[in-house]
């Protein structure tokens, strides 16, 4: 080999080991929101907001940063004894206390075109990186023009550009959630899984007004408390009104009142419906599905009316599925924010798991106290029983990670919870900390 090439590779080499490094971040504490930007002062006399960046505990335990630094644009390094709570946020600006709350000053500048801020544990470890821009797949927003750089999620990594959007705020959200979403408002009960509908069950299409709250009469219909079906809709069965089977199509309207402004009304429906369904409200279709059973619908009304409202549904068999069923619950949502579905009405005479301990928060070392690390032992596993009867356990069993037989005379009582765990039910659990699977199975 030439001696110019030899040479080459020499330089080369000691270009890799001078030039820094990084593994791939290990994030626990991340980067959350960047007012890197400022936007100038209207009055000349008065001074620019600092620049600030926010860090978010990602973690449900507390985490000690004394010793952890800031790198890269700006350099900081946190005291000892500086320690973040779990879901915290933190601030450090280049003026201490400006945020209200701010730690600091870092000292350096964040440009304004983007550059690498690095945050490191105390032994040099990367903890977490973020290179933003004001470009390309950046949002330009932050650049000045009052919001911040914020992440959309703050569960989210920090290194990709899709985690991150401009504020809604003018300023940001320093110490608070990026994007807080508004409380759920309840939904306002309009009638009751199994209350009273009207139905034709005969097959005979009852002519193209039936969906209507005018013009069409139903005064001939049948009235009955739900659940109504050909079959009973769960096993073990419940009383049902029984419908006669064989029918192309099931008709079934309900009536009831409402008064007030609801703005961007939704109507949450919750329970069963069995078959192909076509929702009508006052006369409009708002709905069309098709399964062996649906437990939650919501439709936007086209025309919430102040009085008497009508909801039609039309249950046809499907392929399949032979067998129709009715029992809703309705409920006026305000259509501001979301709302879940209720769950469905629990079989009678099922027990359910209802939570699981599989990794019990450890003991964290305090070395002030003489505290060691530990593992914390404890798993456990919670059943509820959400029907209306007493249950009798004896043979029922756990099965696959957790293998337990339940002894003779154990039971739950009408709405009970019920918690079993290593100490005091000898069960051979193989719970692993990242995933397992387990079954509860009845006695054949």
């Amino acid at each position: 080999m030439p001696p110019t090439s030899c040479c080459r590779l020499a330089v080369a080499a000691l270009l890799a080991m001078a030039l820094p490094t990084w593994a791939a971040p290990d994030s626990v504490v991340t980067f959350n929101e960047i007012f890197y930007h400022p936007p100038d002062p209207v009055l000349l006399a008065t001074s620019a907001a600092p620049e600030w960046i926010e860090l978010y505990n990602q973690m449900s335990i507390r985490v000690d940063l004394g010793g952890w630094t800031l790198r890269g644009g700006i350099s900081y390094t946190f005291p000892e004894g500086t320690v973040m709570e779990p879901g915290a946020y933190l601030i450090v600006s280049a003026i201490a206390g400006s945020p209200p709350g701010a730690w600091g000053p870092f000292a350096g500048k964040l440009d304004n075109a983007g550059e690498e801020i690095r945050l490191h544990e105390r032994w040099g470890r990367l903890m977490d990186r973020i290179s933003y821009g004001d470009s390309g797949s950046w949002p330009s927003a932050p650049d000045g023009t009052g919001p911040s750089l914020a992440k959309s999620n703050r569960d989210a990594g920090s290194e990709a550009a899709t985690s991150w959007t401009s504020s809604a705020q003018t300023g940001g959200t320093p110490g608070a959630e990026n994007f807080p979403v508004l409380p759920e408002t309840p939904p306002r009960l309009l009638f009751s899984n199994g209350s009273s509908w009207k139905y034709e069950a005969t097959g005979v299409d009852p002519g193209p007004d039936w969906a209507n709250p005018t013009g069409f009469s139903d005064a001939t219909w049948t009235s009955a408390p739900a659940p109504l079906g050909t079959a009973a809709p769960l096993a073990p069965p419940v009383p049902v009104t029984l419908l006669p089977g064989a029918k192309p199509a099931y008709y079934f309207r309900k009536s009831f009142a409402w008064s007030g402004a609801v703005p961007n009304a939704r109507l949450l429906l919750t329970g069963i419906l069995k078959g192909t369904v076509e929702c009508y409200f006052n006369g409009s279709p708002v709905a069309s599905v098709t399964s062996p059973t649906v437990t939650g619908l919501t439709i936007s009304p086209p025309a919430l009316l102040p009085g008497a409202n009508l909801l039609a549904i039309k249950l046809t068999p499907a392929p399949g599925f032979p067998d129709v069923v009715l029992d809703l619950a309705g409920a006026m949502l305000d259509g501001l924010t979301a709302v879940a579905p209720a769950p469905p009405p629990p079989l009678p005479g099922s027990i359910v798991i209802n939570e699981i301990s599989y990794h019990a928060r450890p003991v964290y070392a305090d070395p002030r106290a003489s505290v060691p690390f530990s593992e914390n032992p404890a798993e456990w596993i919670e059943l509820h029983n959400p029907g209306q009867q007493a249950m009798d356990l004896s043979g029922w069993r756990f099965s696959d990670a957790a293998e337990y037989v339940f002894p003779a005379a154990t039971s739950m009582t009408p709405g009970g919870y019920r918690l079993f765990q290593i100490a005091n039910s000898r069960a051979l659990w193989r719970m692993e900390g990242n995933a397992s699977a387990f079954a509860m199975l009845a006695m054949p």
